[in-house]
């Protein structure tokens, strides 16, 4: 037991140390999401706030695809 505790506490307060922002009051780098008022250029907008999801290209990644027939349906 007496290893046990030798060894796992140190890498738990590792683990724990490592998932911690150490400035937690400023935004990680490249979190930022740029506010629509800001830009007028589509391909950065999306490329900031939509391509995590929808992929790159809108084909789909997390998210489905923006030429998805799901969305295509509720336009009509």
């Amino acid at each position: 037991m007496r290893r046990f505790r030798l060894v796992v506490v140190p890498l738990i307060t590792v683990a724990v140390a490592a998932a911690c922002n150490s400035f937690p009051e400023q935004p990680l780098r490249g979190a930022m999401v740029i506010p629509p008022g800001n830009t007028t250029d589509f391909n950065e907008l999306y490329g900031v706030n939509c391509a995590g999801c929808h992929g790159a290209d809108g084909k789909g990644d997390a998210a489905r695809g923006l030429a998805d027939p799901v969305f295509s349906a509720h336009r009509r």
